[in-house]
């Protein structure tokens, strides 16, 4: 803030307070003038670094939005290559039918789950 903008706030602050008070007083339109314009340039200051923060702030957004997908997709990949193995090691196994394949699976699944936990236990 300029010593000037802090002028023309410390001009209305007294205005405000003599009209508190109801004093009359000499109002030199001149200068109301110019410290009003002083204000709305600070106003207006104030507004674009607002917009340009929201700006800012939407491009942010938008970059971890995009981040997340691209996790999102490699861990879609990641699940996908766990599945495939999963069922590779599975038919390893005695398999009578297409259940067998699916309950090795999940058994398998379920044994390398519980050995994640407790290691980071």
């Amino acid at each position: 803030m300029t010593e000037e903008d802090k002028k023309a706030i410390e001009y209305f602050e007294k205005d405000i307070e003599k009209r508190k008070q109801g004093k009359n007083y000499f109002v030199d339109y001149e200068e109301v003038i110019l410290h009003e314009q002083t204000i709305l340039n600070l106003i207006q200051s104030r507004q674009e670094k607002i917009e340009k923060n929201k700006r800012l702030f939407s491009i942010q957004e938008k970059r971890k939005l995009q981040l997340l997908q691209r996790k999102d997709k490699e861990i879609e990949k990641k699940d996908k290559i766990i599945d495939l193995i999963l069922e590779e090691i599975a038919f390893d196994y005695e398999i009578n039918s297409s259940e067998d394949v699916v309950t090795i699976k999940r058994q398998l699944k379920e044994k390398f789950e519980k050995k994640v936990e407790d290691k980071q236990c």
